[in-house]
């Protein structure tokens, strides 16, 4: 292993990569070998937080973009309703 790497960030690496794709805190602690689920919740609750704002932006953008298309069809002239 390179010098650069130190175990604890590839732990918590790891330990984040599977709360990313969905892991519980005991899935999580059970792979990487956590003792306590304190610090294994902090890694799920940023990957939720990061879901969470993934989402809304991207609520924002499809709500944006049916504006866009209602004032469209609204300026040729097409009822959209």
């Amino acid at each position: 292993m390179p010098d650069r790497c130190i175990t604890h960030h590839i732990r918590k690496a790891a330990a984040r990569r599977l709360a990313e794709v969905g892991c519980s805190s005991k899935e999580i602690a059970a792979i990487t070998g956590h003792k306590s689920l304190v610090e294994v919740e902090r890694y799920v609750r940023a990957a939720e937080q990061r879901k969470l704002s993934q989402a809304a932006i991207r609520r924002l953008t499809d709500a944006a973009d049916c504006q866009t298309a209602a004032w469209v069809w609204q300026f040729r002239g097409i009822s959209y309703r």
